[in-house]
């Protein structure tokens, strides 16, 4: 299945340049607890959905691994997903589109 990320320029830039770095899981979903020290890369199964959070899209699939169902999008019909960043490094391909 492929995953949509949506993130702004900047971050997009240092994405291809250095790869994903995740966002601490515990300002977003309180309460949560991956066990990952890297942090969490935020998906989602709609690409409508991730340009809702910046103005590049990648798409992310992810070839052993499945991200962690978080919420149905507040906005939308969207499912919204993480995954620990050392796995979507160790598991993914993503590209820009």
């Amino acid at each position: 299945m492929k995953y949509y990320h949506g993130t702004t320029q900047d971050s997009a830039e240092c994405i291809e340049a250095e790869g994903f770095m995740g966002s601490d899981v515990s300002k977003f979903t309180s309460g949560f607890d991956t066990g990952s020290r890297d942090g969490v890369v935020f998906l989602t199964d709609s690409i409508e959905e991730a340009k809702g959070y910046g103005e590049v899209v990648f798409e992310i699939e992810l070839l052993n691994a499945e991200p962690t169902f978080f919420q149905e999008s507040p906005v939308s019909n969207a499912k919204e997903f993480y995954v620990d960043c050392a796995t979507l490094r160790n598991d993914g391909i993503w590209s820009r589109i």
